[in-house]
Protein backbone atom coordinates (compact mmCIF):
# COMPACT_ATOMS: atom_id res chain seq x y z
CA UNK A 1 0.00 0.00 0.00
CA UNK A 2 1.45 3.07 -1.15
CA UNK A 3 1.71 5.82 2.11
CA UNK A 4 0.61 9.33 2.20
CA UNK A 5 3.93 11.27 2.01
CA UNK A 6 2.97 12.74 5.31
CA UNK A 7 2.81 9.48 7.23
CA UNK A 8 5.80 7.84 5.36
CA UNK A 9 7.94 10.81 5.99
CA UNK A 10 7.29 10.12 10.21
CA UNK A 11 8.44 5.98 9.81
CA UNK A 12 11.69 5.62 12.02
CA UNK A 13 10.51 8.60 14.14
CA UNK A 14 10.68 8.66 18.05
CA UNK A 15 8.36 10.66 20.49
CA UNK A 16 9.13 9.41 24.21
CA UNK A 17 9.94 5.94 24.65
CA UNK A 18 7.89 5.08 21.22
CA UNK A 19 9.58 4.59 16.86
CA UNK A 20 7.13 4.68 14.79
CA UNK A 21 7.96 1.43 12.74
CA UNK A 22 4.34 1.21 10.14
CA UNK A 23 1.27 2.70 9.18
CA UNK A 24 -1.43 1.36 11.00
CA UNK A 25 -4.31 2.39 8.74
CA UNK A 26 -6.88 4.93 8.69
CA UNK A 27 -8.85 6.11 11.91
CA UNK A 28 -12.43 7.04 11.31
CA UNK A 29 -13.96 9.66 13.28
CA UNK A 30 -17.52 11.30 13.08
CA UNK A 31 -16.31 14.79 11.92
CA UNK A 32 -12.86 13.23 9.85
CA UNK A 33 -10.35 10.75 9.27
CA UNK A 34 -7.33 10.12 11.00
CA UNK A 35 -4.51 8.14 11.10
CA UNK A 36 -2.96 5.76 13.16
CA UNK A 37 0.98 4.79 13.62
CA UNK A 38 2.05 1.28 14.47
CA UNK A 39 4.69 2.03 17.51
CA UNK A 40 7.60 -0.06 19.10
CA UNK A 41 7.86 0.90 22.94
CA UNK A 42 10.73 0.76 24.54
CA UNK A 43 10.06 -2.15 26.54
CA UNK A 44 9.31 -4.22 23.76
CA UNK A 45 5.15 -3.71 23.35
CA UNK A 46 3.48 -2.46 19.92
CA UNK A 47 0.71 -0.32 19.72
CA UNK A 48 -1.30 1.79 17.34
CA UNK A 49 -1.66 5.30 18.40
CA UNK A 50 -2.98 8.36 16.72
CA UNK A 51 -1.07 10.33 14.74
CA UNK A 52 -2.36 13.52 16.46
CA UNK A 53 -1.50 11.80 19.79
CA UNK A 54 1.93 11.87 19.03
CA UNK A 55 2.99 14.97 17.51
CA UNK A 56 1.81 16.61 20.04
CA UNK A 57 3.08 14.29 22.83
CA UNK A 58 -0.60 13.03 24.05
CA UNK A 59 1.36 9.15 24.06
CA UNK A 60 5.14 8.89 24.98
CA UNK A 61 4.68 4.86 25.79
CA UNK A 62 2.32 2.26 25.48
CA UNK A 63 1.11 2.62 28.79
CA UNK A 64 4.32 1.50 30.59
CA UNK A 65 5.91 5.29 31.56
CA UNK A 66 2.38 6.00 33.76
CA UNK A 67 2.57 2.67 35.32
CA UNK A 68 6.20 3.17 36.54
CA UNK A 69 5.66 6.76 37.26
CA UNK A 70 2.33 5.79 39.31
CA UNK A 71 4.74 2.72 41.32
CA UNK A 72 7.68 5.57 41.75
CA UNK A 73 4.90 7.87 43.61
CA UNK A 74 3.09 4.89 45.16
CA UNK A 75 6.15 3.58 46.37
CA UNK A 76 6.59 3.63 50.21
CA UNK A 77 9.47 6.16 51.93
CA UNK A 78 9.80 3.47 54.72
CA UNK A 79 7.59 5.95 57.50
CA UNK A 80 4.22 4.59 57.05
CA UNK A 81 4.10 3.08 60.61
CA UNK A 82 5.56 6.51 61.82
CA UNK A 83 3.53 9.32 63.86
CA UNK A 84 4.41 11.68 61.53
CA UNK A 85 2.99 9.83 58.34
CA UNK A 86 0.10 9.37 60.80
CA UNK A 87 -0.30 13.18 61.45
CA UNK A 88 -0.12 13.54 57.53
CA UNK A 89 -3.04 11.14 57.29
CA UNK A 90 -5.65 12.36 60.01
CA UNK A 91 -4.92 16.21 58.53
CA UNK A 92 -5.95 15.27 55.12
CA UNK A 93 -8.86 12.84 56.17
CA UNK A 94 -10.32 15.65 58.70
CA UNK A 95 -10.23 18.10 55.98
CA UNK A 96 -11.01 16.49 52.42
CA UNK A 97 -12.93 13.16 53.82
CA UNK A 98 -16.83 14.44 54.02
CA UNK A 99 -17.41 10.94 55.95
CA UNK A 100 -14.69 11.86 58.21
CA UNK A 101 -16.28 12.22 62.17
CA UNK A 102 -13.93 14.86 62.23
CA UNK A 103 -14.52 17.04 58.92
CA UNK A 104 -18.10 19.10 59.93
CA UNK A 105 -14.91 20.99 62.18
CA UNK A 106 -11.98 20.98 59.33
CA UNK A 107 -12.94 20.61 55.49
CA UNK A 108 -16.75 21.61 56.33
CA UNK A 109 -15.65 25.01 57.61
CA UNK A 110 -13.44 25.76 55.15
CA UNK A 111 -10.37 24.18 56.38
CA UNK A 112 -7.66 23.02 53.62
CA UNK A 113 -4.38 21.51 53.04
CA UNK A 114 -1.92 22.95 51.21
CA UNK A 115 -1.16 22.14 47.90
CA UNK A 116 2.46 21.44 48.92
CA UNK A 117 1.51 19.03 51.28
CA UNK A 118 -1.48 17.69 49.65
CA UNK A 119 -0.31 14.88 47.65
CA UNK A 120 3.41 14.60 49.34
CA UNK A 121 3.89 13.27 52.84
CA UNK A 122 8.07 13.97 52.03
CA UNK A 123 7.29 17.39 51.43
CA UNK A 124 4.99 17.50 54.43
CA UNK A 125 7.87 15.80 56.53
CA UNK A 126 10.56 17.94 54.85
CA UNK A 127 8.55 21.06 56.17
CA UNK A 128 7.86 20.10 59.94
CA UNK A 129 10.95 17.22 60.85
CA UNK A 130 10.38 14.61 63.18
CA UNK A 131 7.69 14.93 66.11
CA UNK A 132 9.97 16.19 69.11
CA UNK A 133 7.93 13.80 71.72
CA UNK A 134 4.72 11.88 71.91
CA UNK A 135 3.22 14.67 73.44
CA UNK A 136 3.45 16.47 70.83
CA UNK A 137 0.79 17.21 67.98
CA UNK A 138 0.67 19.50 64.54
CA UNK A 139 -0.85 22.88 65.75
CA UNK A 140 -2.47 25.45 63.61
CA UNK A 141 -1.54 29.30 64.18
CA UNK A 142 -4.26 30.76 63.05
CA UNK A 143 -6.87 28.42 64.21
CA UNK A 144 -9.08 29.86 60.96
CA UNK A 145 -6.33 29.04 58.00
CA UNK A 146 -5.74 25.63 56.87
CA UNK A 147 -2.64 23.19 57.12
CA UNK A 148 0.30 25.19 55.78
CA UNK A 149 4.23 25.14 56.59
CA UNK A 150 4.13 28.69 57.51
CA UNK A 151 0.75 28.10 59.69
CA UNK A 152 1.72 25.09 61.64
CA UNK A 153 3.88 24.02 64.13
CA UNK A 154 4.80 20.78 66.50
CA UNK A 155 3.05 21.67 70.12
CA UNK A 156 2.37 19.92 73.05
CA UNK A 157 -1.01 19.73 74.35
CA UNK A 158 -0.88 22.14 77.28
CA UNK A 159 0.22 24.87 74.57
CA UNK A 160 -2.83 23.89 72.71
CA UNK A 161 -4.84 24.22 75.41
CA UNK A 162 -2.81 27.49 76.54
CA UNK A 163 -3.43 28.97 72.58
CA UNK A 164 -6.68 28.23 73.19
CA UNK A 165 -7.75 29.89 76.33
CA UNK A 166 -5.42 33.57 75.87
CA UNK A 167 -6.27 34.18 72.28
CA UNK A 168 -8.34 31.42 70.42
CA UNK A 169 -11.94 33.02 69.56
CA UNK A 170 -15.00 30.67 68.45
CA UNK A 171 -17.88 31.77 66.51
CA UNK A 172 -21.29 30.63 67.30
CA UNK A 173 -24.70 31.69 66.77
CA UNK A 174 -23.48 35.14 64.84
CA UNK A 175 -21.54 35.78 68.00
CA UNK A 176 -17.49 35.42 68.49
CA UNK A 177 -15.79 35.49 72.09
CA UNK A 178 -12.65 33.69 73.72
CA UNK A 179 -13.24 30.10 75.52
CA UNK A 180 -13.32 32.35 79.22
CA UNK A 181 -15.74 34.44 77.97
CA UNK A 182 -18.26 31.52 76.34
CA UNK A 183 -17.86 29.69 79.80
CA UNK A 184 -19.17 32.59 81.14
CA UNK A 185 -21.63 33.16 79.00
CA UNK A 186 -23.24 29.59 78.85
CA UNK A 187 -22.38 28.80 82.48
CA UNK A 188 -20.59 25.90 81.41
CA UNK A 189 -17.05 25.17 83.71
CA UNK A 190 -14.26 26.05 81.49
CA UNK A 191 -12.17 22.92 82.02
CA UNK A 192 -15.06 21.44 80.54
CA UNK A 193 -15.44 23.40 77.71
CA UNK A 194 -11.96 23.70 76.81
CA UNK A 195 -11.74 19.67 77.58
CA UNK A 196 -14.86 19.08 74.99
CA UNK A 197 -13.39 21.71 72.40
CA UNK A 198 -9.81 19.34 72.50
CA UNK A 199 -11.71 16.40 71.96
CA UNK A 200 -13.23 16.94 68.63
CA UNK A 201 -16.65 18.15 69.98
CA UNK A 202 -18.90 20.01 66.83
CA UNK A 203 -19.15 23.66 68.26
CA UNK A 204 -22.94 23.28 68.73
CA UNK A 205 -22.67 20.05 71.33
CA UNK A 206 -19.72 21.47 72.90
CA UNK A 207 -21.61 24.63 73.60
CA UNK A 208 -25.07 22.82 75.01
CA UNK A 209 -25.14 23.42 78.83
CA UNK A 210 -27.26 20.36 78.60
CA UNK A 211 -24.80 17.54 77.95
CA UNK A 212 -24.41 15.39 80.46
CA UNK A 213 -21.00 13.03 81.19
CA UNK A 214 -21.55 9.37 80.11
CA UNK A 215 -23.28 8.59 83.00
CA UNK A 216 -26.02 10.40 82.26
CA UNK A 217 -27.02 8.31 79.81
CA UNK A 218 -27.55 4.79 81.06
CA UNK A 219 -29.74 2.38 79.53
CA UNK A 220 -30.22 2.31 75.65
CA UNK A 221 -33.21 0.14 73.99
CA UNK A 222 -32.45 -1.33 70.52
CA UNK A 223 -33.86 -3.81 68.88
CA UNK A 224 -36.39 -4.99 71.92
CA UNK A 225 -33.51 -5.19 74.28
CA UNK A 226 -32.77 -2.89 76.73
CA UNK A 227 -29.09 -2.83 78.56
CA UNK A 228 -26.83 -0.37 79.98
CA UNK A 229 -24.73 1.59 78.01
CA UNK A 230 -20.97 -0.20 79.07
CA UNK A 231 -22.43 -3.71 78.21
CA UNK A 232 -23.71 -1.96 74.57
CA UNK A 233 -20.27 -1.04 74.01
CA UNK A 234 -18.83 -4.28 75.03
CA UNK A 235 -20.80 -6.20 73.01
CA UNK A 236 -20.31 -4.38 69.72
CA UNK A 237 -15.92 -3.93 70.80
CA UNK A 238 -15.86 -0.11 71.48
CA UNK A 239 -15.71 1.84 74.97
CA UNK A 240 -18.65 3.24 76.64
CA UNK A 241 -17.25 7.06 76.08
CA UNK A 242 -17.22 6.24 72.33
CA UNK A 243 -20.23 5.06 72.07
CA UNK A 244 -22.12 7.92 74.41
CA UNK A 245 -20.09 10.39 71.59
CA UNK A 246 -21.76 8.91 69.00
CA UNK A 247 -25.03 9.61 70.30
CA UNK A 248 -24.90 12.78 71.99
CA UNK A 249 -21.88 14.45 70.46
CA UNK A 250 -21.74 13.07 66.68
CA UNK A 251 -25.51 12.80 66.53
CA UNK A 252 -25.85 9.45 65.47
CA UNK A 253 -29.41 7.39 65.46
CA UNK A 254 -28.93 4.45 68.04
CA UNK A 255 -29.20 2.18 65.18
CA UNK A 256 -25.70 3.67 63.37
CA UNK A 257 -24.15 4.07 67.10
CA UNK A 258 -24.69 0.18 67.80
CA UNK A 259 -24.41 -1.08 64.24
CA UNK A 260 -20.96 0.90 62.93
CA UNK A 261 -17.84 -0.94 63.68
CA UNK A 262 -14.77 0.50 64.55
CA UNK A 263 -12.62 2.02 61.63
CA UNK A 264 -9.11 0.42 60.83
CA UNK A 265 -6.31 2.59 62.63
CA UNK A 266 -5.09 4.32 59.37
CA UNK A 267 -0.90 3.11 58.81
Amino acid sequence: MKLPKTIASHIGERHGRLTVVSYAGPHQSPDRTRHKWRCLCDCGNTVDILASNLTRNHSRSCGCLKNELTRERETTHGMSDTPECGTWVHIRQRCCNPNSLDYPDYGGRGITVCERWMNSFENFYRDMGDRPSPEHMIERIDNDAGYSPDNCIWATIEVQANNKRTSHRLTHNGETHTVTEWSRILNINQGTLEKRIRSGWPIHRAFDPTMHPPGKLSMIEFQGEKHHMSEWARRIGITPNALWKRINVYGWSVERALTTPLRPKSS
